[in-house]
């Protein structure tokens, strides 16, 4: 192997692979700590929670609300046209948006849900429900509108055969025809 840093599966090694290691004389590099404790620095009191809470909502709003913008205005059914916008809107680039961005809403929810203040800390728990509220409107209204666009693109005599479902955003299964004997 000639990456130290590439991940086995670069190797076409996959789970279940024996890897038989022979050991050189170059020192092993340090392991990188990807424990949570390392990510934060913060000490552990109300303030540094705070911080932490803060730090998350400003991520969403200024690494994913432009993109929710413009994903939603890419699927409004509005006549007028509101920019930002998504620039290929084909049926694929917003289904791979929509899964994107629902993504990124729900690690940011599981962000937060890691985030537990002390009982006492009032104005810690405070500010986390509330980050929580902001975060799960936008996953409800991307939810939402997404069902509300998926269905307009239904056509007009009701059949759904090679249309994508409101529940999945994938296609559906064709009828499959009768076997003559």
């Amino acid at each position: 192997m000639k990456d130290n840093n590439a991940p086995l599966a670069n190797y076409g090694l996959k789970g279940g692979s024996t890897v038989t290691l022979i050991g050189t004389s170059t020192p092993l590099p340090k392991a990188r700590d990807t424990s949570a404790s390392s990510k934060s620095t913060l000490p552990r009191t109300q303030e540094g929670i705070l911080i932490t809470i803060k730090a998350e909502l400003d991520n969403v709003q200024q690494k994913i609300h432009p993109s929710l913008e413009a994903f939603l205005n890419s699927i409004s059914p509005s006549e007028e046209i509101r920019e930002p916008r998504i620039v290929n809107p084909t049926p694929e680039n917003l289904q791979l948006e929509h899964t994107r961005l629902g993504e990124l809403l729900l690690q940011s929810l599981l962000r937060l849900d890691a985030i537990n203040p002390d009982s006492e800390w009032e104005d810690a728990r405070k500010a986390r429900k509330a980050a929580v509220k902001e975060v799960q409107a936008d996953l409800d209204k991307l939810d939402t509108s997404w069902k509300e666009a998926r269905s307009r693109a239904v056509p007009a005599n009701g059949s759904t055969e090679g249309t994508a479902s409101a529940g999945d955003g994938g296609p559906t299964p064709k009828s499959k025809s009768k076997r003559r004997k």
